[in-house]
């Protein structure tokens, strides 16, 4: 029985080992020229996980970045024009912001926490966001942003220990279901 107990208990340090990740630090720019043009912040799309931070660095004076809409229990965040500002994002779903004075240059970004599980709210709000801005050659820059990162399927998921892959909650389930079944055949009951 005691050895059952032990292999139990390997098997759930193994399986929660994949799951739990340290939180990462990550840096997003506010430039004046970047690889999307002028005024942009660099990455645009950043996917984190949960408990993740963003250190906002001003490279280029004059920045800031505000939240324009996040998921439900978020903590709208503002970097108030300082050189660098850190924010952990411990809520997940999309998140768009702006840099206030050049909004109008769909100066924006998109950060997704683990999943996208406001998905339609948030395109409704990048809509609201583009109809304000004024440039018709960046007019839709947040929008295809958008559609080229954020996944058809909100799917919940987990980066699997030591790699930026992510594993679905499912997959996991299913793993852990087998190996419930295997301890339970008639191989281990004689431990």
């Amino acid at each position: 029985m005691k050895k059952i107990v032990k292999l139990y208990g390997l098997i759930f340090v193994l399986l929660i080992s994949n799951s739990v990740h340290a939180s990462e630090t990550h840096v997003v720019k506010m430039l004046n020229n970047g690889e999307l043009g002028a005024m942009v912040f660099e990455p645009a799309f950043l996917k984190i996980n949960s408990g993740d931070s963003i250190i906002f660095e001003m490279t280029d004076k004059g920045h800031n970045a505000v939240t324009v809409a996040g998921p439900a229990g978020s903590v709208p965040f503002d970097t108030k024009y300082k050189p660098s500002t850190t924010v952990k994002f411990d809520v997940n779903g999309l998140y768009l912001y702006k840099c206030a004075p050049h909004a109008m240059m769909a100066m924006a970004g998109i950060i997704q926490v683990s999943d996208s599980s406001n998905k339609t709210e948030m395109e409704k709000e990048i809509e609201k966001f583009e109809a304000t801005v004024m440039m018709p050659n960046v007019k839709t820059r947040i929008s295809d942003l958008f559609k080229e990162n954020v996944e058809n399927v909100s799917t919940s998921a987990v980066r699997s220990s030591g790699s930026s892959e992510t594993i679905p909650y499912a997959a996991m389930e299913a793993a852990m279901e087998g190996c419930m079944q295997i301890m339970m055949s008639n191989r281990f009951r004689g431990l």
